[in-house]
């Protein structure tokens, strides 16, 4: 079992909740509960989740509407006519379905969705999200669509327990990668590393940061001496009726409540 953390509960009789949206990683199950005035008043998230975990918490939210989007590791960009070969064949050797169009590859089965390929699904989760009705989508493309509404240069960091996902399109160049990260300046090495990657001047680069990150933080702080612009990814300014939450810590929940 997990370790739920709960980031605040500011539930009030008469409140009744309407919508759950929540961000499924590889290590961290991440969620906010949404009333019917579309303000989230509870959040939290289970650290080194299991499958009892996932069916533990559909049951006790029986009939609310839920929303989740899927962050796995690692992401890879596929040109349409490279598909086949042989070299991706032996990568994508433990691929689980995810969406309806779908390409073999040896025993395994692959989805494809604008020609981006997602690694890691696992069977058991589509299985448990079917069972319950959750409507889910891939992280990457609903970002994706999102960060594009920036200028050229923006860099977007997405932050779970010790993950980073950094995602980008630069000069027509996508990319997409995601790392384990124990320090602080493990997320500044890998954002300079992705950077210099995508051919991006360091003091062109805009970094827009979202996930479980604080924006007075030690990691911002640490990344706002190397970058001209760093800010958090605001999609929706008022997140919750209690001013004392902070919005930018819940920007991807808003992402997931908005897919579908």
């Amino acid at each position: 079992m997990g370790k739920l953390t709960s980031f605040f509960d500011i539930t009030k009789e008469g409140s009744p909740s309407r919508d759950i949206s929540a961000i499924l990683s590889d290590s961290t199950f991440s969620f906010g509960v949404w009333d019917t005035r579309s303000y989230v008043h509870k959040a939290g998230y289970i650290s080194e989740w299991d499958l009892s975990d996932l069916t533990s918490f559909f049951e006790e939210n029986k009939g609310i509407r839920v929303k989740m989007l899927l962050l796995t590791t690692p992401y890879m960009l596929v040109e349409q006519n490279d598909i086949g070969n042989n070299e991706l064949s032996n990568f994508f050797s433990h691929i689980d379905p995810l969406y309806t169009s779908k390409l073999s590859f040896g025993k395994s089965v692959v989805d494809i969705q604008d020609q981006k390929f997602i690694h890691g699904i696992n069977k058991d989760v589509l299985e448990i999200l079917n069972t319950y009705g959750v409507s889910y989508d891939a992280f990457i493309p609903n970002a994706y669509k999102e960060l594009t509404k920036h200028q050229n240069n923006s860099i977007l960091m997405h932050v779970e327990e010790n993950n980073l996902t950094l995602i980008a399109d630069h000069e027509g160049q996508q990319m997409i990668n995601s790392y384990t990260c124990r320090t602080h300046e493990d997320y500044l090495y890998y954002a300079e590393l992705f950077r210099q990657q995508l051919g991006i001047d360091k003091k062109d680069a805009a970094v827009f940061f979202t996930g479980r990150i604080s924006k007075n933080g030690a990691i911002i702080r640490l990344l706002k001496q190397y970058y001209y612009k760093v800010e958090p990814w605001m999609i929706m300014k008022a997140i919750s009726s209690n001013a004392e939450v902070d919005a930018t810590l819940f920007q991807d929940l808003y992402l997931a409540k908005k897919c579908g």
